[in-house]
């Protein structure tokens, strides 16, 4: 058992719930031509393909940085274990479950995008009630 192996399959479960989702969501969508599920049935999709997507992107950098700290070891003789993989497991988790969220409770929303068969944040409204913006100095 690989440290390693742990993040692979968070990875693999989060793409998962985006797949099994998001195809048939797509599929269904597809025979209407139109979100046929209801703004229900988007914000479930539009959630569920966020959180997951967040937390394989998130498993993606957990091992970028496993991988940095063993190579390049400016740690010393730091060990990466099996502990330190859970724990970055339930920080991607969490990560995505803090980004996830707020469309759900009123910070933006879970909208139609593209071909009006899948949903997603809303990156399209300006208005302030919607939106922030964040300055990285």
């Amino acid at each position: 058992r690989s440290h390693l192996n742990y993040i692979l399959v968070n990875m693999a479960v989060a793409n998962l719930i985006v797949s099994s989702v998001g195809s048939f969501t797509c599929f269904y969508c597809f025979a209407f031509r139109y979100m046929a599920l209801g703004p229900l049935g988007c914000k479930i999709e539009g959630f569920t393909a966020s959180l997951g997507g967040m937390v394989s992107l998130w498993s993606l950098a957990v091992i970028a940085f496993e991988r940095w700290l063993v190579i390049c070891k400016p740690l010393g003789n730091f060990a990466f274990k099996s502990e330190h993989a859970l724990f970055f497991c339930a920080l991607t988790w969490f990560f995505a479950l803090c980004a996830a969220i707020p469309p759900l409770v009123g910070w933006s929303r879970y909208i139609p995008e593209g071909m009006q068969c899948s949903c997603g944040p809303d990156w399209y409204t300006t208005g302030n009630k919607y939106n922030t913006e964040s300055f990285v100095l």
